[in-house]
């Protein structure tokens, strides 16, 4: 590899970084216009809403495998862990312990913000209209995407 070469793959990069920071701001924009705008006080806003308020300020920050820290980077579980932490319920970090936590959902349909998707190998708390928000992976970090990105094991309430 030339240094020329080595440049253009670091300007690549740069340019991909913008862009995933560009789409993270309008995300975080757009979570904030649809929880964080609101005029009720928090006992009158449903907890569910409350959860995903509260989870949607982290959009953008790291994956780590392992981790648990909102800010300095966390895995899908210790994401999920975390967030309801806030709010007083302690669960598992672990992604497939998730589906044995609180009450069935029975389809995504019936989902309601803050309830707990459990996939194969990941875990997200649903957002409403079939988006989902979780620690995606080390390329994504904590992001919004769609709930269907793979198939549901299960849908948990906690709240």
């Amino acid at each position: 590899m030339t240094a020329g070469n080595a440049k253009e793959t670091t300007k690549e990069t740069i340019i991909r970084k913008v862009k995933m920071f560009l789409v993270t701001a309008a995300l975080v924009f757009a979570c904030q216009l649809a929880f964080g705008a609101r005029t009720a006080h928090a006992a009158e806003t449903p907890m569910g809403e409350q959860v995903i308020e509260y989870a949607s300020q982290f959009i953008g920050n790291p994956y780590r495998w392992g981790g648990s820290s909102l800010t300095n980077g966390t895995d899908c579980s210790g994401f999920v862990m975390s967030v309801y932490a806030n709010f007083g319920i302690s669960l598992p970090h672990y992604s497939q312990s998730m589906i044995s936590q609180g009450t069935p959902v029975a389809s995504l349909a019936e989902a309601r913000p803050g309830d707990i998707l459990v996939y194969s190998g990941h875990t997200g708390l649903y957002l409403g209209g079939g988006q989902m928000l979780s620690a995606l992976g080390r390329s994504y970090g904590i992001c919004v995407s769609s709930a269907t990105y793979k198939p549901i094991k299960a849908i948990r309430r906690v709240i």
